[in-house]
């Protein structure tokens, strides 16, 4: 098959995304035209040389191979070329017959992100994404993410030499993912108690180090606990495989996702999880395999950094929750881990998310 990829590979969940679909592209041996979005960055991946030659070949041959006519697969966000011109929107296609794969997580699409999924043959992503969006009268299609298993595997490895239940949050630190709220919440219930530990992989590199530093501290009240542990950026997925490994219960209490990648992998390891049961969160989490939390309603998700008032995307609200209904759930996943420490059921998400069965979805296959 003759298949061009508007793809950008580097160190965001986008860029993950992009590259275990380059690996299947690449494993069914499809004439590959591979068109960069942003710097090519290959550092955080396991990228052996034949994939990086693989990689080179396919940019070069979009030079001179490619043709409107190729099937054609773009991931990006819902918008429009920023304002110095740079084709960086998603209105940009390649081919003729292109497929857009997106993430949405609010809930009052504008007339932009709207017109921008109206311009593509077929636009996939979430069952909430198409739920909002036939709501407006725009069709798009779900598929599933998948479990990433290039990088990740469990290691069984001890990593305390005590009996601490460990819990975990992620993603880079932001209001839409109501990290401060989390964080918040569980040292009023867990800090300083020797049986509970709180790892946070919540380094937003968009921020500076010192700003970064001043959002941990606010959310812990100015104070410092013992047993809450804030890593920097980690640099390489392989390195956030052995954190991941070295927890007990995931927390996602997102207000709004696209899919929730850091919280799928983990419970895919056989994490515990504790889920907000709300968004792209239910195309996963389920009661069998994590504790699920009602939200309380919604709130608006302007932040003044990435949600802006009266941008052309990026609009509507986002969910939020009681922190009653949130310290609930951390305690029924306490016990769930004393009962059975490892999570079968999110162990079957392996099997369950593939990226042969993304792939197919975005094909038609």
């Amino acid at each position: 098959m003759e298949l061009s990829c508007h793809l950008p590979v580097n160190r965001t969940s986008f860029g993950n995304v992009s590259y275990g679909l380059l690996r299947e592209i690449q494993r069914r041996n499809y004439n590959l035209s591979y068109f960069p979005i942003g710097q090519l960055d290959l550092s955080v991946f396991n990228a052996d040389e034949s994939f990086q030659k693989w990689m080179s070949d396919a940019y070069a041959r979009g030079s001179v191979k490619h043709d409107h006519s190729h099937r054609g697969i773009k991931l990006w966000h819902l918008c429009a070329p920023d304002e110095s011109g740079a084709p960086n929107g998603s209105y940009s296609r390649l081919n003729d017959n292109t497929t857009l794969l997106s993430f949405y997580e609010t809930d009052s699409p504008t007339e932009l992100e709207l017109n921008v999924a109206r311009n593509f043959d077929t636009v996939f992503s979430s069952n909430y994404t198409c739920e909002v969006f036939k709501e407006r009268g725009v069709k798009t299609r779900y598929v599933p993410l998948f479990f990433d298993n290039l990088h990740f595997q469990t290691t069984n490895k001890k990593y305390y030499n005590d009996d601490r239940i460990v819990f975990m949050v992620a993603g880079k630190f932001e209001n839409r993912k109501r990290h401060q709220k989390i964080i918040e919440t569980w040292v009023k219930r867990f800090g300083n108690d020797r049986r509970y530990y709180l790892n946070l992989a919540v380094y937003n590199p968009f921020f500076p180090p010192e700003l970064n530093q001043h959002l941990l501290l606010s959310s812990m009240g100015g104070n410092h606990y013992w047993n809450v542990n804030a890593l920097g950026y980690i640099p390489s997925n392989v390195a956030y495989n052995d954190f991941v490994n070295s927890n007990n219960i995931i927390i996602g209490a997102s207000g709004g996702e696209g899919f929730g990648l850091p919280e799928f992998h983990a419970t895919a390891l056989g994490k515990h999880a504790v889920i907000l049961n709300a968004h792209a969160y239910k195309d996963w989490a389920n009661k069998d395999n994590a504790v699920m939390f009602e939200p309380s309603g919604k709130i608006s998700s302007v932040d003044g950094v990435f949600f802006k008032e009266g941008s052309n995307h990026n609009q509507g609200q986002i969910y939020d929750w009681e922190p009653d209904a949130l310290v609930a759930a951390l305690e029924t996943a306490i016990k769930r881990f004393e009962s059975y420490p490892v999570n079968t059921a999110g162990l079957a998400l392996q099997k369950q998310f593939s990226v042969e069965q993304t792939v197919n979805g975005l094909l038609n296959q």
